[in-house]
């Protein structure tokens, strides 16, 4: 049996269901360091798409995570380049709650989709290592369908407070990714709308 990774990550009340061209929904990444040494440098690497047969699937849906070092939300590809995104640190036995939205594109194709979470970290000492593997399945309604609540399928419970769509696409100084001891998470709220360039 393989040892529990040392970083751990997860995409915390993420909808079952997304109605197409519906408005931002509420959810949060949480990044925790289980080790007893802090995490200089982690990247959570979020992937959200369509499972139906269309030309582009990752475009069906945008999503967006804020960054705590300096407010401003990124979209997931923003996320890999080094220029807008470089990492955050998480303490030893710490959690790391990313404020994110999602929603599904107007013309969406209704269907399923899924969200994918995984993570890495590197320290300057050249230690690193990889994080857990977590997938959610959704469904993509047509618009102008309710939506059942809030909840991952295979975890149902409300959206954190703290994940909250706030900022614009230049965020804001203030930085709203919150730091709580392993097992807690910060609920305080982040005010305003998400950007509306995201894309998935």
């Amino acid at each position: 049996m393989l040892a529990p990774k040392r970083l751990q990550v997860a995409i915390a009340g993420i909808q079952a269901e997304f109605v197409a061209g519906a408005d931002w929904s509420r959810s949060s990444i949480t990044v925790t360091n289980t080790s007893d040494k802090a995490m200089e440098r982690v990247r959570p690497a979020p992937y959200i798409s369509s499972a139906e047969i269309v030309d582009r699937p990752y475009e069906e849906l945008e999503a967006q995570f804020r960054n705590p070092v300096n407010g401003k939300w990124l979209t997931f590809e923003d996320a890999t380049i080094d220029s807008e995104f470089t990492g955050l640190p998480v303490a030893a036995h710490s959690t790391v709650t990313l404020p994110l939205g999602i929603r599904a594109i107007g013309s969406a194709k209704p269907g399923a989709g899924y969200a994918i979470i995984e993570g890495s970290f590197h320290n300057k000492d050249g230690s690193c290592g990889d994080s857990n593997h977590e997938e959610y399945d959704f469904t993509i309604l047509p618009a102008h369908r309710k939506p059942e609540q809030p909840g991952n399928p295979g975890n149902p419970g409300k959206p954190s407070e703290s994940a909250q769509p706030g900022g614009g696409a230049s965020g804001g100084s203030t930085p709203q990714g919150s730091q709580t001891p392993q097992g807690s998470v910060n609920e305080a709220a982040v005010k305003g709308n998400l950007a509306e360039t995201g894309s998935s």
